[in-house]
């Protein structure tokens, strides 16, 4: 009785080193997974003012094309010229 008294202590002294390394182990992913929410958060407000940003450039270039009219569309790609380059 006495000798299986001792092998509950140690199994129970093991249980509770493991248990204490398992908690350990959540408590650094929970706050490696704050930390990752925190950056996620950074890098989504980063993105929403480069789009807002984008946006406000393009309805510039929109409102300043419309006002310009089609006089210069330096945007628009010519067609490649076929056979060797040479002009008709």
């Amino acid at each position: 009785l006495v000798e299986q008294n001792a092998q509950l202590k140690r199994e129970a002294a093991l249980a509770d080193r493991k248990l204490a390394a398992r908690n350990e182990r959540i408590q650094n992913l929970e706050d490696l997974l704050e930390e990752a929410k925190t950056r996620l958060l950074t890098q989504n407000k980063k993105f929403d003012q480069q789009l807002h940003t984008v946006r406000e450039r393009l309805e510039q270039a929109r409102s300043a094309k419309s006002q310009s009219g089609m006089a210069l569309s330096f945007g628009r790609i010519a067609k490649p010229l076929r056979g060797k380059g040479a002009a008709v």
